[in-house]
């Protein structure tokens, strides 16, 4: 054990919603397994759920629904969701996002929902995670309490092209609706090199690698000055292949924080 005092769950590597419903005897084997480990936890949805994808939105919104009827049997108070993605540019589909959230919102009771920052290596697209500006509006029109923020440094950092600059104002831009952060690290290089697998990728330092921090190119101890004064969750988003690096990299979050944060 690293020593953090949070986990977070993927929902997709769980097997306690299939199809969209809960299946009762994995969860109960899930609810088992977290009781005996001394942690609180976070909950991530599947990756690709897209609440702007018109085809799949009602199975996408079980599945969401179904997420929130575990978070609830297992004291989860954070669950992270990806912004919607569509090839439509317009403002009927920012508000039908908008009113997707606020139902599920009402659902989640004292539930944080937090919409994430997806990597986004286009202007080709829509989506609510494509800027800072576009977050914080999100949140603004939203307007309920239990909808906040996931702030992504790393996926952030590749969508503004490795510019220091422009990740700092953004992450300040969203810093009072930000109730989440997924830090790591990467080279800032925006290939997406989809063709190619991890062991590719990270030999060339291409795309979303989740590296330990401080292997990369983000400017970690100004991404930490700024989230001095910052209450929420942090989650250290590090690929499990560097897993004898989790200690270094929560010791050097604390020690920049000067708090005991997870």
């Amino acid at each position: 054990m690293a020593g953090a005092d949070y986990g977070e769950l993927v929902l997709h590597g769980l097997d306690a919603v299939i199809g969209g419903k809960l299946i009762p005897a994995r969860v109960n084997s899930v609810l088992d397994i977290l009781l005996s480990f001394d942690l609180s936890y976070t909950l991530h949805l599947p990756y690709e759920l897209n609440l702007l994808h018109p085809e799949t939105l009602s199975l996408y919104t079980d599945v969401f629904l179904s997420a929130i009827e575990l978070a609830k049997m297992a004291g989860i108070k954070v669950i992270v969701f990806h912004a919607g993605i569509s090839k439509r540019d317009d403002c009927d589909l920012f508000n039908a996002e908008i009113d997707r959230v606020r139902l599920l919102a009402k659902e989640a009771g004292d539930i944080m929902l937090a919409m994430e920052n997806p990597v986004i290596l286009t202007d080709k697209v829509f989506s609510a995670g494509l800027s800072a500006q576009n977050m914080t509006t999100f949140c603004q029109k939203v307007n309920i309490t239990n909808v906040k923020l996931t702030f992504d440094v790393g996926h952030y950092f590749l969508r503004v092209g490795a510019n220091t600059e422009a990740l700092l104002s953004g992450l300040k831009l969203a810093l009072p609706y930000i109730g989440h952060v997924h830090l790591h690290d990467n080279m800032g290089y925006p290939f997406p090199m989809k063709e190619y697998d991890y062991n590719h990728r990270i030999a060339c330092g291409a795309a979303d690698l989740h590296l330990p921090l401080g292997w990369g190119k983000i400017p970690i101890e100004e991404v930490l000055n700024d989230l001095s004064g910052f209450s929420g969750i942090i989650n250290l988003e590090i690929e499990k292949r560097f897993s004898d690096q989790y200690e270094n990299s929560l010791k050097f979050v604390r020690q920049k924080l000067c708090r005991y944060s997870p």
